[in-house]
């Protein structure tokens, strides 16, 4: 379980092909504080194992059903990523409940500079719509934000100066790939109220 809070940008050292999959070799600081192999850390929002690490980097593995479910193939070696280690009991939650469980990706759509804020747009598969509500949260490549806009296959978040300089989403461009984590709680209740039904 995540909170949705970025510890810290790290960087893609390396990408290793392995059988049906891959290897990252990822370089942080914060996110390998008191870190050990089978920990859980975010990476842009997806939940993955450390398999290995070095005073300075950590390596995960990932397999095709990840690959084909998430914005990692556009994932290049020097690249920024976002990294959050996994919540420990008692700790403060000052985002949401992220589970690093991408359920879709979306596309940048536009950038608007509004005063100290920048407004970014997202198209996204429609049939994900009915778990999104204007001030509702989102998780975009594992960052916490609340929903400005909720409409059918398109989506707004306003950025804070603090997630514009913390966060990589100003790294990236129009046209540009987000995993998109939707709030757990939607998708609980759709599943009882079914079960009701």
């Amino acid at each position: 379980m995540f909170s949705g809070i970025i510890e810290e940008k790290g960087r893609i050292e390396k990408i290793l092909p392995v059988a049906k999959g891959y290897r990252f070799v990822i370089r942080g600081k914060k996110a390998l504080k008191k870190t050990k192999l089978g920990d859980s850390i975010a990476v842009n929002g997806i939940c993955l194992t450390v398999v290995k690490k070095s005073w300075s980097t950590f390596e995960v593995d990932v397999m095709q059903e990840t690959i084909d479910r998430t914005a990692l193939s556009q994932w290049q070696q020097g690249m920024d990523v976002n990294l959050e280690r996994a919540l420990v009991e008692g700790q403060r939650n000052g985002g949401h409940h992220v589970l690093g469980h991408v359920d879709t990706v979306g596309t940048i759509v536009s950038f608007i500079d509004e005063g100290i804020a920048t407004r970014v747009t997202l198209s996204f598969d429609p049939k994900w719509s009915n778990y999104m509500i204007e001030k509702g949260s989102v998780a975009l490549d594992g960052i916490s934000l609340t929903l400005t806009k909720a409409e059918q296959g398109l989506l707004e978040v306003s950025l804070i100066p603090h997630t514009k300089t913390q966060t990589t989403l100003m790294q990236k461009k129009v046209g540009d790939l987000v995993n998109i984590e939707v709030d757990m709680m939607g998708k609980y209740i759709e599943k009882w109220m079914g079960a009701r039904r």
